[in-house]
C-alpha cells in the first residue's frame, strides 16, 4: 500500500489495516439487541501494546458487563452522538448498559482516549437499578489516567456516577462532556481511597 502524496512510503497493507481496530473485526453486531461485550473487548484487548485506536461505526452497542482498558494509550472513538434516544433512529455510536451494577467503562491505565461516544444506561435493567453515589457504580472509571481524554462524549440515564477520576490524573482533559440524567453525581474526584470514599470531591 502507498498513500497518496509527496513522500509517501511503501508498505504491507496489512500493516495498513491494523492502524485502526474495529469492532465489527470481531463481530460486533450493533443493533441494540445482540450482546455486543466480548467483541468490544477483544478489540479493546487487541489495540494493547501499539497506541491504537478501536473504532465504533454507527450502531447501538449492547453490552451486558463492564469494559476494561488493558493498556496504556488505548483510545475508543465512534461516529458521535445520535439524534435520537430512540434506538430505531440513533445515527450516532451508542454504548447501551444493560447491566445492573457496576461500571460501563474501567480505566487504570494512562493516556486512555474516549470520543465521540454516547453510554446509556438501559431502562428496563440498569436505570430500574437502585442508585449509587459510593464509587461503585457509573459510566466511566478512571484511575491513575496521566493525561486521559474524553472528547464530545455523553453520558445518559446512568443509576450511579457519570465519570469518577481517581487518585493521579493529572493533565487530563475533558471537553464537551455531558452528563444527564443521573442517580448518582456527574463528576467525582477523589484521593484513591475509593473503599471508604474519603476524600471524595463532588462536582
Amino acid at each position: 500500500f502507498t498513500q497518496s502524496g509527496d513522500n509517501a512510503v511503501a508498505r504491507a497493507f496489512t500493516s495498513k489495516l491494523k492502524d485502526i481496530v474495529s469492532v465489527k473485526d470481531f463481530g460486533a453486531v450493533g443493533d441494540g439487541v445482540t450482546d455486543d461485550t466480548s467483541a468490544i473487548q477483544a478489540a479493546i484487548n487487541a489495540a494493547s501494546g501499539g497506541n491504537s485506536t478501536v473504532y465504533m461505526p454507527d450502531g447501538v452497542y449492547r453490552i451486558t458487563s463492564g469494559l476494561t482498558i488493558p493498556d496504556d494509550g488505548i483510545t475508543i472513538e465512534g461516529h458521535g452522538f445520535g439524534r435520537s434516544l430512540s434506538i430505531s433512529e440513533n445515527t450516532g455510536t451508542r454504548i447501551l448498559a444493560d447491566f445492573a451494577s457496576g461500571w460501563v467503562i474501567t480505566c487504570l491505565q494512562a493516556c486512555f482516549t474516549l470520543r465521540d461516544i454516547e453510554i446509556y444506561g438501559s431502562d428496563s435493567v440498569r436505570w430500574a437499578s437502585a442508585g449509587s453515589v459510593d464509587g461503585t457504580k457509573g459510566a466511566i472509571y478512571i484511575r491513575d489516567g496521566v493525561q486521559s481524554l474524553l472528547e464530545r462524549v455523553l453520558i445518559y440515564q446512568e443509576p450511579g456516577i457519570g465519570i469518577y477520576m481517581s487518585h493521579e490524573c493529572p493533565s487530563s482533559k475533558l471537553t464537551q462532556v455531558t452528563v444527564e440524567y443521573c442517580k448518582g453525581h456527574a463528576y467525582y474526584v477523589d484521593d484513591g481511597a475509593l473503599d471508604s470514599c474519603s476524600g471524595y470531591v463532588p462536582c
